[in-house]
């Protein structure tokens, strides 16, 4: 309605919403072209991506959702550069869609989302860390070990869902020869760990 936001106010949204609606493009290509490989019969093509500017150019297509909740994001990038790492990067760019977008999920008002990386073993385990939900175990076990959409908890804003993006996640971490480690932690949130290959050249 006109009169209720400022010119500056009306800026500021319009390029929020612009972020909104140009990332959710982005994953929708994402997902046709992976579609249309597996039509075609394509083998993954890997090639090497820097991970922490992925996780950071990711979350800025959640900027509104993040807000709305008053979410802290701590994208704890080490002081010394990490090696690349070796993947589908469309099968990436929805792998992390799907791990920030559920850590948001599950977040409480004017808690934490915290990104941590390590390397080890010739992998980079990235860390996502949610304050709020905790995982059930039986949840945890569902996803782990059963290769069918996996009835999920409640958001914390009533937020619904239904386990069609953890399918994709487990399907594409095994295709690029990932690993993932899901930690419920009492009290507290849930951590998932993903480990993704390093590029040796």
């Amino acid at each position: 309605v006109a009169g209720e936001f400022t010119e500056e106010e009306r800026t500021e949204l319009m390029e929020e919403l612009l972020l909104q609606v140009r990332s959710t493009s982005y994953m929708l290509n994402d997902l046709l072209k992976w579609a249309k490989l597996q039509l075609e019969g394509v083998a993954v093509n890997p090639t090497k991506v820097i991970l922490p500017a992925k996780v950071k150019w990711i979350l800025t297509s959640f900027y509104l959702n993040i807000k709305r909740k008053h979410i802290t994001v701590k994208n704890n990038i080490p002081d010394t550069e990490l090696s690349s790492i070796y993947i589908d990067e469309a099968h990436l760019n929805i792998i992390m869609h799907n791990l920030i977008s559920n850590a948001i999920k599950y977040t409480s008002q004017n808690k934490a989302i915290v990104f941590n990386y390590k390397e080890e073993g010739g992998m980079l385990y990235l860390s996502v860390f949610n304050e709020g939900v905790v995982i059930k175990e039986t949840i945890v076990s569902c996803i782990l070990n059963k290769d069918t959409p996996v009835a999920t908890q409640e958001g914390t804003s009533k937020e619904k869902g239904e386990g069609l993006g953890l399918l994709l996640i487990k399907r594409f971490i095994k295709e690029n020869n990932c690993s993932l480690e899901i930690k419920p932690i009492p009290n507290v949130g849930t951590e998932f760990i993903v480990g993704f290959p390093i590029a040796t050249t």
